[in-house]
């Protein structure tokens, strides 16, 4: 699957952004039923690129990400 869509995973995260080849391309927004949320670029299916991601205890990081990695 390639364009535009949104995913329900059965544990009920969702994502919401660009897919390319079945997997989350380009921008998007993705949501953890555990209150983690990231919203920014990924590539191959990881967060790749400048993002917002925050984690459950509020802490909020602002920049780049390198295969699902915070760098910066």
């Amino acid at each position: 699957m390639s364009g535009y869509g949104t995913l329900v995973k059965q544990n009920g995260d969702k994502y919401r952004g660009r897919f390319k080849e079945n997997k989350f391309e380009g921008l998007g927004s993705y949501h953890s039923v555990d209150g983690r949320q990231y919203d920014g670029h990924f590539y191959n299916g990881l967060k790749s690129g400048r993002g917002i991601f925050l984690w459950t205890n509020g802490t909020k990081y602002e920049g780049e990400f390198v295969e699902d990695i915070v760098h910066g």
